[in-house]
């Protein structure tokens, strides 16, 4: 007779899907709040889904981020976002909130409880 597997169920105040420009930025703001905030990435790596933009304003809008980090170009190639990303990683510490490889299949409202039952597939 086999066995079933036990899932891990956790808890967190807000659940942010994907790690983009937007989700740092909301991460942040919330966290200041006092809330528990955790991302899950369906990548192996913070970044987000880049899409080429006419607007060269690729940065977040902190004074603490933009105070000392520089783009080399107007125009970032991707090794210059990623080299972004991962600055804005280290100061706000993304990664500790953040679980990589998680794919959100499934996302439910519980009423009674005011939750959402969030299932995942690992990636990779």
């Amino acid at each position: 007779m086999g066995s079933i597997e036990q899932q891990e169920v956790s808890y967190t105040d807000v659940l942010i899907i994907g790690t983009g420009f937007g989700a740092f930025t909301v991460r942040n703001r919330i966290r200041r709040l006092g809330y528990d905030v955790t991302i899950y990435e369906k990548g192996s790596a913070s970044g987000g889904t880049r899409v080429d933009s006419e607007s060269p304003i690729y940065q977040l809008f902190d004074e603490e981020l933009y105070m000392d980090f520089n783009f080399k170009q107007r125009y970032s190639a991707w090794p210059e976002l990623r080299r972004y990303f991962e600055y804005v990683d280290k100061k706000w510490k993304i990664s500790e909130h953040t679980k990589y490889n998680k794919n959100v299949e499934t996302a439910i409202w519980n009423e009674s409880k005011h939750q959402w039952w969030v299932e995942c597939s690992v990636v990779g």
